[in-house]
């Protein structure tokens, strides 16, 4: 959700999977057009909300956990 009072670039989506010490087995950084379900707007309004999906394979580390974290966009784009 965009708690902002502007519109703001969607966000990296960042995927960290680790094994059962805690270790990461796998790390991927996802752009909008991988994890929103087709057309968007090139930013997310105010009090917009989103749905994610990511189709994501067990690597052979056998992960156990994960984490999710939002970053700033790619190119550094803000609207404000």
């Amino acid at each position: 959700r965009n708690d902002a009072r502007w519109p703001q670039a969607w966000p990296l989506l960042q995927l960290t999977l680790s094994d059962i010490n805690g270790v990461p087995v796998a790390q991927g950084r996802y752009a909008a057009t991988q994890y929103l379900a087709g057309a968007h707007a090139a930013t997310i309004g105010s009090g917009q909300t989103a749905t994610v999906q990511l189709n994501v394979t067990d690597p052979p580390q056998k992960a156990v956990s994960f984490d999710f974290a939002l970053l700033p966009p790619a190119d550094g784009a803000n609207t404000r």
